[in-house]
């Protein structure tokens, strides 16, 4: 049977998951609010920074697919709520974005810093063209591309330039909370 050491270590190592997971969400909910309420962050030359899809990739770095698309889920939704654009785009790409990234860390890339700038520059030079599509163009019908030179494309550029900074808090959330020490023995060698 279990002896009194076993379980202390299982409920150890659910209760640091739990943490993780929990902080990931305030992270999630935080980075959500900043992007998405005016005032809160600064926008340069009048464009907004895509702070949740760095996050979103990085957080599918480092935990994989499923957390990746739960968390890309929760932020798409959010950006649903917030954006006036057709219901369901952003958190049908947030997620896509999340489950891919995992997956392809887990069975084809290493996870290092150069594997996130290029992950995280596809994602959202993406996401702003999915954004400019269905909020620009398809409810008007005109092609407005002046609209996507001048608000989304330099978004996404500013965007790329500091999204390291969320690569580096989410490596040091996993780092402090994960499960397993080999695992993180494994990503401090990469």
């Amino acid at each position: 049977m279990y002896n009194k050491k076993d379980i202390s270590v299982k409920e150890k190592k659910k209760n640091r998951g739990f943490r993780r997971y929990f902080l990931y969400l305030l992270i999630v909910l935080l980075f959500c609010a900043l992007q998405f309420t005016d005032g809160l962050f600064p926008k340069i030359f009048g464009c907004s920074f895509f702070l949740t899809v760095p996050l979103i990739i990085s957080i599918g770095m480092f935990d994989y697919e499923l957390s990746g698309a739960v968390f890309g889920l929760i932020a798409g939704a959010y950006s649903d709520f917030m954006s006036a654009g057709p219901d369901g785009i952003g958190a049908l790409f947030m997620t896509a974005a999340g489950c891919v990234s995992g997956l392809l860390l887990r069975y084809y890339m290493m996870n290092k810093i150069k594997t996130f700038f290029l992950l995280s520059s596809a994602a959202t030079f993406l996401y702003a063209f999915f954004s400019w599509f269905f909020d620009s163009w398809m409810p008007v019908g005109d092609k407005n591309l002046v609209r996507f030179l001048t608000y989304y494309l330099p978004s996404a550029i500013i965007t790329v330039l500091f999204s390291f900074i969320t690569y580096y808090i989410v490596k040091a959330v996993h780092e402090k909370f994960t499960d397993d020490k080999e695992e993180s023995d494994i990503l401090r060698m990469r």
